[in-house]
């Protein structure tokens, strides 16, 4: 089966020296450890998304009245959000209004996937590994430790000073990166795979 995690793609494939099934322990253990995996994947690349630099955004200050108007109608934000940002006094202050609003809705999609997480794994744990709970459980309170700070600037409609945001980024960036590929690796060990480049 595949995975992309947005840096790499690669295939998980049972290496000549696994057996040819697995226990119906073994499968269950996998299920479990396949679907913890899934959510590890979607909590922090969306908090990536969100919260770090894989996400474009209007480009306010260099848009006309007309075409700026015409983006925020499309905008998934509430009505009096929207219309702060067509009265907005300048294109700079629609600009910066806009990261804030949209920083907010980020923090409550990066909660909801991070729920599913701790769901998921808080009603399953007793299938894992102990060496895959370890990993995810650590995974999972780091992350959450982003979103509550982020979310205290985001509730105010705050921006995060330069650098928070730099050293928050970076974080997600590298630390969470570093953290899927070791605990793939974990994974791969734990049931006799190996990694295939794609061709």
């Amino acid at each position: 089966m595949a995975y992309t995690s947005g840096r790499n793609e690669f295939k998980l494939t049972r290496t000549a020296s696994s057996p040819a099934s697995m226990s119906r322990r073994n499968e269950r253990e996998f299920a479990v450890t396949e679907g913890v995996w899934e959510r590890l994947m979607k909590a922090v690349g969306t908090a990536q998304v969100e919260l770090g630099d894989g996400k474009s955004v209007p480009a306010f200050v260099m848009l006309g009245q007309a075409e700026a108007l015409s983006i925020i109608d499309q905008l998934a934000f509430t009505d009096e959000e929207k219309e702060a940002l067509r009265t907005a006094s300048s294109a700079q202050k629609r600009a910066d209004l806009y990261l804030r609003y949209d920083l907010r809705y980020g923090v409550l999609k990066c909660k909801e996937h991070w729920q599913e997480l701790k769901n998921w794994t808080s009603t399953r744990q007793i299938f894992l590994h102990s060496s895959v709970l370890k990993a995810t459980l650590k995974i999972r309170d780091d992350l959450y430790a982003v979103i509550v700070d982020v979310e205290g600037y985001a509730e105010d409609l705050e921006i995060m000073p330069l650098a928070e945001r730099i050293a928050m980024k970076k974080k997600l960036r590298e630390d969470f990166n570093t953290a899927l590929d070791e605990i793939a690796e974990t994974i791969r060990s734990r049931f006799g795979f190996m990694e295939e480049s794609e061709t």
